[in-house]
């Protein structure tokens, strides 16, 4: 890990711990939020685009001050040895499938060599997001685009391989908009109004790769499992400090990378200026 991952580890870190930037007692709580997903995942359900969770949970405090994981059929989960920090006011723990709809890409039994064409529409694999960019090298025909329309990609979606390197993610553009998802990622889509650069802030911060990590023990590859992903607890803001955190991230992250440039030259100085006295102590002019 180079001086600026480091940095940029620190920061996201910092970032997802709310930490990093300072909260405002008017912002809307997190909780607010999350009513409002369950109220629009209720309508989806009643309009038949989605299907109903089967016991879903929500995590709450109890009286006692632990946190506690409360499941529709009445149960409830102690999360004390869980729980992996404490969260800022304003702030709330929430599984991943909680606030998302996740799937993943077609299996291979689905998507076939003989699909592959030199032009047409973009497929997504891990392979082709590169710092948070997609940049695709395989495509695939209209037609195979139509067979495979529950795998098709919208704005907004965050796009997050499942196996090669862990953290690898992006999220949808505009003109991505009617890609397909490949083999080897997951796609997101976030309910409410979530910020997605958040969000995949902090699939690559330090706290989601220990996780995600757990499924990679005793392979020589990362492969993350669906079900990982679908109970990761997530540290959810504030939606408008969820917005502050993505400016200072990108701000500092900005910064992060000046430093790397400026050390780069001063490595590349100090390298040249070695050779050059060594050149004159060796013709004796030193």
């Amino acid at each position: 890990m180079t001086t600026v991952e480091k940095i940029k580890a620190k920061i996201l870190d910092l970032a997802i711990r709310g930490k990093l930037v300072p909260q405002d007692p008017g912002d809307e709580p997190a909780s607010v939020l999350l009513e409002r997903i369950k109220a629009e995942k209720a309508e989806l359900v009643k309009a038949k685009k989605i299907k109903k969770d089967k016991n879903p949970s929500e995590i709450v405090i109890g009286s006692d001050g632990v946190p506690y994981e409360k499941f529709a059929d009445g149960t409830r989960k102690d999360l004390s040895e869980n729980i992996p920090f404490e969260l800022p006011q304003g702030w709330a723990w929430t599984r991943l499938k909680s606030v998302c709809a996740i799937a993943t890409g077609p299996f291979g039994s689905n998507l076939h060599q003989s699909d592959y064409v030199d032009k047409g529409i973009p497929i997504v694999n891990p392979i082709n997001m590169v710092d948070g960019l997609i940049v695709p090298d395989k495509y695939v025909s209209p037609e195979t685009r139509s067979r495979l329309s529950e795998y098709v990609l919208h704005k907004g979606m965050i796009v997050l391989g499942r196996r090669g390197e862990m953290g690898r993610s992006a999220i949808v553009a505009s003109e991505q908009d009617g890609w397909l998802c490949g083999t080897g990622s997951f796609f997101i889509k976030l309910y409410g109004s979530i910020d997605p650069t958040y969000s995949r802030l902090l699939f690559t911060s330090p706290y989601a790769r220990k996780i995600f990590e757990g499924d990679s023990k005793g392979t020589t590859m990362f492969n993350l499992s669906q079900g990982t992903l679908s109970f990761f607890l997530f540290p959810l803001p504030p939606l408008a400090e969820q917005r502050r955190i993505v400016a200072n991230v990108e701000r500092l992250f900005a910064y992060a990378d000046k430093i790397g440039v400026a050390a780069d030259a001063i490595t590349t100085t100090a390298q040249r200026l070695d050779k050059k006295i060594l050149d004159l102590a060796i013709r004796g002019q030193l």
